[in-house]
């Protein structure tokens, strides 16, 4: 009888966001008996820096075919090119090396619109997971639109973005609306108790609590030092509730927002810092806080989900889609005070969440499933 050949894949995740988003997608692929799938970590992962997220991974016991440093210790422009470079060098070959029959990347950073140039010269088709979002103050907003572009198959989060990626000239009927994949059985998740969640931190927490995440203005780096600085006075003087940071990725400006947040929680017994949580231990944080704050996406995809309020701050997330549990706040320490406390009276309640649709996952795995990766290859641009 003759053997059944498995169609190869390759997987790319660069840093804890993106792999807590398709740490779902990767397991079922790896139990998919008509693909052969490989995990290539890169990026923040490998840096203990950031929290050395390559644990998680091991933790959840997937399979990784290979890691592939790139980062250098700094994270200004200049470094950011010299760690494209390295990108474009390691990744070429290491693509030809594997020679898959399809690139499954996610998002919107530098890191995967280099590594999916590579996929695009080598003429490995790629499936894009959530273009035709909008983040117009950063740089990765013109990254996603680029990697859309250089993309043959598109996995979108709403209707809204997939309009969006049909506007940028791609043919429909390879832009699929799926949802959000990190949302996908949230309601199925045993998570951990406050008890639990206190033991796994070693800290104590109060009544309520605050998550922050904070990212820089990549568009708007003048400001970083006065935004951050406007921010942490906003939280100097609550009382009785734990505050919960998480570090930002690695952006050209991160560093110093790193420093000030450890000066901050040095200062405050009731605020703590985390390189890294992981997934399950991040979402059950969110289950049972107040309030998150900051400019990260996940404020604004998955802490609904968790029945969880937030505030946007600033303009990195200008442009994406919001349920009515996200509040936007410019940074100014007056209207961020206020609206923290008045968020803080709110009682819980069930949110309607826009990038929810359900069993994303499976949709996505039977999607792959039917496409003919290598079907009409060179692309053209489809005028509206």
């Amino acid at each position: 009888m003759k053997k059944f050949k498995r169609r190869k894949i390759c997987i790319v995740s660069s840093t804890r966001a993106d792999f807590g988003i398709l740490s779902g997608i990767i397991k079922s692929l790896q139990n998919e008996k008509k693909f052969d799938t490989k995990l290539i970590l890169t990026g923040s992962h490998l840096e203990k820096k950031y929290g050395s997220t390559i644990l998680e991974v091991a933790k959840q016991k997937i399979k990784v075919y290979k890691k592939i440093k790139i980062l250098s210790k700094k994270n200004d422009s200049l470094s950011l090119l010299k760690n494209s470079e390295k990108i474009v060098n390691r990744f070429s070959s290491q693509l030809k090396k594997l020679s898959p029959e399809l690139v499954i990347i996610l998002g919107d950073r530098y890191e995967i619109f280099c590594i999916a140039y590579c996929a695009f010269i080598l003429g490995i088709p790629i499936a894009h997971l959530y273009g035709g979002e909008l983040t117009q103050n950063s740089l990765d907003d013109s990254m996603r639109h680029s990697i859309t572009k250089l993309s043959k198959f598109h996995f979108v989060s709403t209707k809204k973005y997939l309009n969006r990626v049909v506007q940028l000239g791609e043919d429909k009927k390879n832009i699929f609306n799926i949802g959000s994949i990190s949302l996908d059985k949230l309601n199925e998740i045993n998570f951990l108790s406050k008890i639990e969640v206190e033991k796994k931190l070693k800290i104590s927490l109060e009544k309520k609590i605050i998550v922050c995440t904070i990212h820089p203005e990549t568009n708007n780096l003048k400001n970083i030092d006065q935004q951050i600085f406007t921010f942490l006075e906003s939280l100097r003087d609550i009382k009785e509730t734990s505050i919960i940071f998480t570090m930002p990725n690695d952006d050209i400006g991160s560093d110093l927002i790193v420093e000030k947040i450890k000066k901050f929680c040095k200062s405050k017994k009731n605020a703590f810092y985390f390189k890294s949580l992981g997934k399950e231990l991040y979402f059950a944080l969110i289950r049972i806080s107040n309030l998150v704050i900051g400019n990260s996406s996940s404020g604004i995809i998955e802490t609904p989900s968790l029945g969880t309020y937030s505030i946007n701050l600033g303009l990195r997330q200008y442009g994406r889609i919001q349920s009515n549990s996200t509040f936007n706040v410019n940074y100014n320490k007056k209207n961020i005070k206020d609206k923290i406390n008045k968020v803080l009276k709110m009682k819980k309640k069930s949110i309607k969440n826009p990038y929810y649709k359900s069993d994303s996952i499976q949709n996505f795995i039977s999607i792959l499933k039917k496409l003919n990766f290598r079907s009409a290859q060179q692309k053209k641009f489809i005028d509206l």
